[in-house]
């Protein structure tokens, strides 16, 4: 049985005789494996990010699938010729692809939505990536709860173990508790939608910070992602 789908891309690898291995998180079925032989006609499916259609033979008991037919249904327009936009799509396409697994068709729509937005994106989007994960947590049920308003509660904290913003005492140290700046700028994100960014801007440090902390929050409640190396490497290369 053939089936038609629409699928993102989100990371391939040599497999043999000059064959590749891309895999595509799907709107209908989820995360899926396929291989594709290296043309120069099919060199643009395995861009991380790409859109794309495909025609694929669903066979029981199978992992690995032969595609039939593919073709790009959104063309990036900036996104593959900007440095940073290339840094952010292979490192979020690097995290997307050890998170996926099940179909979610409000997760698919959301990851072709914003890096649509993050294409045709022409001002500040230094916080992109942190947005994007901030929105990932919420769709995928792990959105952290508790905070109320800072200015009334300035302590408060955000508690990685817990997915709870608590009033953390000054002298209390735990490697779960994030520290109060980078609690704020979480929770200020949270209130954001990616329009907002233009006019949203943090330090490099303080959204590298961000960042590791975010990468930690998933590692405990949905998959590890602190041992990914390439994510550490993609940083010092940008």
């Amino acid at each position: 049985m053939f089936i038609t789908t629409e699928g993102v891309v989100l990371k391939s690898y040599p497999f043999k005789d000059g064959s590749y291995i891309v895999k595509i998180f799907t709107s209908e079925t989820g995360m899926l494996s396929f291989i594709i032989k290296k043309t120069k006609k099919k060199s643009i499916i395995y861009q991380p990010l790409t859109i794309i259609e495909l025609t694929y033979r669903k066979k029981e008991n199978s992992t690995l699938f032969y595609i039939k037919d593919a073709h790009v249904i959104s063309a990036y327009q900036n996104l593959l010729f900007n440095n940073k936009k290339i840094q952010i799509a292979i490192i979020l396409s690097e995290i997307l692809h050890k998170c996926l697994g099940e179909p979610n068709q409000k997760l698919y729509c959301f990851i072709v939505d914003s890096f649509k937005w993050l294409d045709l994106a022409s001002e500040n989007y230094s916080e992109f990536s942190n947005l994007f994960l901030i929105k990932f947590c919420e769709i995928s049920g792990l959105k952290p709860y508790g905070a109320l308003d800072f200015k009334q509660n300035p302590n408060q904290q955000l508690d990685l173990k817990q997915g709870l913003f608590i009033n953390a005492n000054k002298l209390y140290r735990n490697e779960n508790i994030v520290p109060a700046k980078e609690s704020f700028e979480i929770f200020k994100l949270s209130k954001l939608d990616f329009e907002d960014l233009k006019t949203h801007q943090n330090s490099v440090t303080l959204s590298d910070s961000i960042f590791n902390y975010l990468l930690k929050y998933i590692s405990i409640h949905l998959t590890d992602l602190q041992g990914i190396k390439s994510i550490k490497i993609l940083k010092e290369i940008f």
